[in-house]
Order: C-alpha cells, then sequence, then structure tokens
C-alpha cells in the first residue's frame, strides 16, 4: 500500500535508469532519509528492452559500458554526515555488478575470461536480479502510459493507464512527481502523415524482424540516424546480411557513438563538478545527442533510385 504521508515520484520505465532511481530511493528509505515513494511503471517486464525481446536489441550485442557503470555508480553520497555516508555506500554495494556474479557464483569465471562486456540479456538477468531486492519498499506496476496531465487544481500529475498483466484494465494514478526514462515510441516524422512504406522499420520492428527471420536481407539499406542504436544494427547486419549495401544518412556524416574519453565520463558521472551548467545550451544539446535513440531503417531499392 501507499504511504499516504510520502510524496510520490512515478518513474514511466522499468530499465537501468528506473531501476537505479529505485534502489537509491530504498536505501534512502532504510536509513530513515526522506524520500518518495517510487513507482516504476512498465509496459512489458523489468530491462524489456535489454532483453531481444521487445524490440531495441536482439539481446546477444554486446553492453557498449563497463558494466561497472551499474545501478548506484558512481556512489556519490552527501547526506552530510561523514559516517551515515559510507553506511549509506556499503549498502549499496550489495546491488552493484560484482555483487550481482558473485551471489550469482559467476564473478570467478568472469575475471578469469578476462572481464569481458556482457551481452544485453547478461544485463538484462542483472537488472531483473536488482529489481526482486526493491519490494516491498519500491512498487513496480504492469501497465502502459495513455496519457499523461495535470490534475484539476494543477498541483499532481495524473497518468491515465491501462494494465498490461492481462486484465487490460483502464484506472488513474495520480503522483507528485514524474520521470521519464527509455526511448519511448518511434515516431517516423519525416513521412509527413503519410502510410508507412513497405519494408520501412523502426528500431522494434527492426529487430524483431531479424529475430523472426523476416529481414529481406538483400538489396540496399537506408539508416537515417548516426548514432549509438545505428552502430548496432550495422554489427547485426553484418552477420545476417553481410552482402547486403548499407548507406548511412546523417547530417554529421560519420558514426557518432559514446566516446569513452575520461572528459565525456566524467560529464556524466560528475555533472556539478565538471561544471555542466556552464556550458551553452547548444553545447548541452550536441553532448546529449551523441547518445540519442532514434534510428529508422528502410531497405526498398526503389526509395533510391
Amino acid at each position: 500500500m501507499l504511504k499516504s504521508n510520502r510524496k510520490t515520484l512515478a518513474v514511466i520505465g522499468a530499465g537501468p535508469k528506473g531501476i537505479a532511481t529505485a534502489v537509491k530511493a530504498k536505501v534512502l528509505e532504510e536509513f530513515g532519509l526522506p524520500v518518495d515513494q517510487v513507482i516504476l511503471i512498465e509496459k512489458h517486464t523489468v530491462a524489456a528492452n535489454w532483453s531481444g525481446e521487445f524490440g531495441y536489441t536482439n539481446g546477444e550485442m554486446k553492453l557498449g559500458t563497463s558494466p561497472e557503470k551499474d545501478v548506484v555508480f558512481p556512489m556519490e553520497i552527501d547526506v552530510a554526515d561523514k559516517i551515515l555516508n559510507e553506511r549509506i555506500k556499503q549498502r549499496l554495494m550489495h546491488f552493484t555488478w560484482m555483487s550481482y556474479l558473485v551471489q550469482t557464483n559467476r564473478f570467478s569465471d568472469w575475471v578469469d575470461r578476462g572481464r569481458p562486456a556482457p551481452c544485453h540479456i547478461s544485463w538484462t538477468n542483472y537488472l531483473r536480479w536488482v529489481s526482486a531486492q526493491l519490494l516491498p519498499q519500491i512498487f513496480i506496476v504492469s501497465a502502459e502510459v495513455l496519457k499523461i496531465d495535470l490534475n484539476a487544481t494543477k498541483d499532481k500529475w495524473e497518468l491515465k493507464l491501462v494494465q498490461t498483466d492481462g486484465n487490460a484494465d483502464h484506472y488513474t494514478l495520480q503522483a507528485d512527481r514524474l520521470m521519464l526514462t527509455g526511448p519511448g515510441q518511434t515516431r517516423m516524422d519525416f513521412l509527413n502523415g503519410q502510410p508507412i512504406p513497405e519494408k520501412t522499420y523502426d528500431l522494434e520492428s527492426f529487430w524483431a524482424a531479424l529475430k523472426d527471420k523476416t529481414f529481406q536481407s538483400r538489396g540496399r539499406l537506408a539508416i537515417v540516424g548516426a548514432g549509438e542504436n545505428a552502430a548496432s544494427a550495422l554489427l547485426a547486419l553484418s552477420q545476417y546480411a553481410p552482402n547486403m549495401r548499407v548507406d548511412i544518412i546523417s547530417p554529421k556524416g560519420f558514426i557518432s557513438t559514446r566516446a569513452e574519453s575520461y572528459y565525456e565520463n566524467q560529464m556524466y558521472s560528475q555533472p556539478e563538478r565538471n561544471d555542466w551548467d556552464k556550458l551553452q545550451v547548444k553545447d548541452r544539446i550536441d553532448f546529449i545527442e551523441r547518445t540519442d535513440l532514434g534510428a529508422f531503417f528502410n531497405s526498398c531499392d526503389e526509395y533510391f533510385e
């Protein structure tokens, strides 16, 4: 049951960001610190987009960043009490990638193999292992968000939901705060309302077609977008359709996945200490767009004549 004397934070999506938020809230509550009641709203299952079951990957791709950058990284805690800070950090260690490997008897094998990057399905298993430890403090709701609005008094968010656990019941959830995570639904705005051409894919349908072996592996393919998802698609195509001609359409003229430079990593890990707020808005937008999730695929030869 929700505690009526606490504010609520509704988080749409139960992927890495949603789980990370829930873990921090759970631990802070355990130490008696004021924290919102977290409700994770997930259409499918925890880490669905990483599992290979619901698009965005086939589950076999390698994780692009170090797994040590897990749901509690970088563990920067400051509650104005040095001893309490250390106790909180010790508790957070129970939710790390390393702890998962130890608890599931995989740690020594992982180290002996040279600490390889896990595939996406392995990362899914880690996130689901963490989510199983969140109850009863954290609620995970199986539902799809149909509409988001403010209530009549404009002091709470009002989310219209439909259950996705088999009942299909519609209901409304109110929350004091709202957090959006994940890629959301792909929109092909560049079609200007025209019907989607045959053999045109968004990320979800592309990976589904590969999984179902219905993807047409001959001819010529255009990928609109040049981020990390485009790179993952190219890697998969090199295995599934090695003879296919692929064109990348991007204003930058190159594939732009996130680099692992010290500066960029620090900007993600410790933005406050690295003057993120002093960067101009344009520079911040350019920085964030490097990890944008938009990509579309079209394999119709006639569109390139």
